[in-house]
């Protein structure tokens, strides 16, 4: 079996003047290691993505003591020009939910995200009907994850629509197995339906 050494990040890519927000450098050398790792073998382009996700930033939400706004900003005018200047991702995420990012700070993300020429994705209504499967469709998303609790208006606005409704059974398993996403309703209303699995460390039960 061959292998691949990986050396560390040296010279510009491991200068990231980004001031002190937590994990904003962080974000970058993930986006250089996943370029890397490409070297190792054929991986589908699509997998390549700068993921803005909510919950793998408890450690900045915790210590940023409300400053969200100072990393929207770093993340808007610093971050994304810098990984469209290097070509690092293809895609960015954004965690749509209650405490997480709103609707207006979503569409905020989203919007910059496709000045930087990234295609976005949206970890939308998983918790709470906020409405984030309705602004996937509005923004023109490429897709709306999960969708546990996507409200019937953004069931029909997906169906009208060309975001992908992809949802993750999985994930309903693990965290509420009382609750399923409206799989049968979005594709009877017309929603490009698809389905995909999720490697989190709190859910490696599901690989057993």
């Amino acid at each position: 079996m061959s292998r691949m050494k990986l050396r560390p990040l040296s010279g510009e890519a491991a200068r990231l003047p980004w001031g002190n927000i937590p994990l904003t450098s962080a974000d970058l050398v993930v986006a250089n290691c996943a370029q890397l790792l490409t070297l190792a073998g054929p991986v589908p382009k699509r997998k390549r993505s700068l993921q803005e996700v909510g919950l793998q930033k408890k450690a900045w939400l915790a210590s940023c003591q409300g400053r969200k706004n100072d990393y929207l900003n770093c993340l808007l005018k610093r971050v994304l020009p810098e990984v469209k200047r290097r070509n690092l991702a293809e895609f960015f995420d954004v965690f749509c939910e209650e405490g997480v990012f709103s609707l207006e700070e979503t569409r905020r993300l989203a919007e910059g995200a496709k000045r930087a020429g990234l295609k976005v994705r949206i970890h939308a209504d998983e918790f709470s009907p906020l409405g984030g499967g309705e602004l996937a469709s509005e923004i023109r998303a490429y897709s709306a994850d999960h969708l546990i609790n996507v409200t019937p208006e953004g069931i029909r606005k997906l169906a009208r629509s060309d975001t992908v409704a992809t949802l993750l059974p999985g994930v309903s398993f693990f965290l509420m197995p009382e609750k399923r996403a409206p799989a049968r309703q979005l594709i009877e209303e017309g929603a490009i339906v698809a389905l995909a699995a999720i490697l989190a460390q709190a859910m490696v039960i599901l690989l057993g």
